[in-house]
């Protein structure tokens, strides 16, 4: 009889013990590595975001400031039509700072879940440049925005001038 109280070894209760805390253990290991998961594809997107914002605000910049090349500069903004005898239909075809004016990506062909718009307004230096001026000015403000679909969108403003 002595030899069965000096037994070593785990209880049935012990073992399920251990088991439902490894397996609480293992649970939270997985909800971990899901919120990393989730983290990176969050990121990935961020990321796209700002690559696409930084490309067409360099396209953007690369246009010269206005359609005329001194002053006055043109008192309406946007492509210009079939009034010019050219029409700027793509974006190849603008060739100045406001032939964005209104411009709209619905969906990047590579990237269908992302879209862009842009906002080209005169600005005036005097009011720090946030209120809109009705008559050309030596600054145009470039709004652009690049949205996704189940995410934030991602703004940023630019200040063009006619001399930089």
């Amino acid at each position: 009889m002595d030899s069965k109280l000096n037994q070593k070894g785990f209880t049935l209760i012990e073992v399920l013990i251990m088991t439902v805390l490894l397996a609480m253990a293992f649970l939270v290991f997985l909800g971990s590595l899901n919120l990393g998961r989730d983290l990176q594809n969050k990121s990935e997107i961020k990321s796209v975001q700002a690559i696409l914002l930084h490309d067409l605000q360099e396209q953007i910049k690369s246009r010269r400031f206005d359609e005329n090349l001194n002053t006055p500069w043109s008192n309406s903004l946007g492509p210009e039509g079939s009034q010019s005898g050219s029409s700027e239909n793509s974006l190849s075809d603008f060739d100045d700072v406001d032939d964005f004016k209104n411009y709209q990506i619905t969906a990047y062909a590579d990237h269908p879940a992302f879209g862009a718009q842009v906002h080209v307004e005169y600005v005036n230096r005097a009011t720090k440049f946030r209120v809109v001026s009705t008559a050309p000015t030596e600054y145009k403000r470039v709004v652009v925005s690049i949205s996704h679909s189940s995410f934030s969108t991602l703004t940023d403003t630019l200040i063009i001038g006619a001399g930089l």
